[in-house]
């Protein structure tokens, strides 16, 4: 795995965090962990954990 492809990892491992507690929308957690771009975020999300940012919340 390459380190760029591990820092995503992380970030979105941590917007996870962030929507389980419930504490944030999914935009602002997305921005908080350094995605500049909500709709690039949910593209990496969805490959990840095979959902988009908003039914992997539902789920939650």
């Amino acid at each position: 795995m390459r380190i760029v492809e591990f820092v995503r990892m992380m970030r979105r491992k941590k917007v996870a965090i962030f929507l389980k507690e419930g504490n944030y929308s999914i935009v602002l957690a997305t921005y908080i962990v350094g995605f500049n771009d909500a709709k690039y975020f949910s593209k990496y999300c969805k490959n990840q954990f095979g959902k988009n940012p908003l039914d992997y919340k539902k789920s939650l």
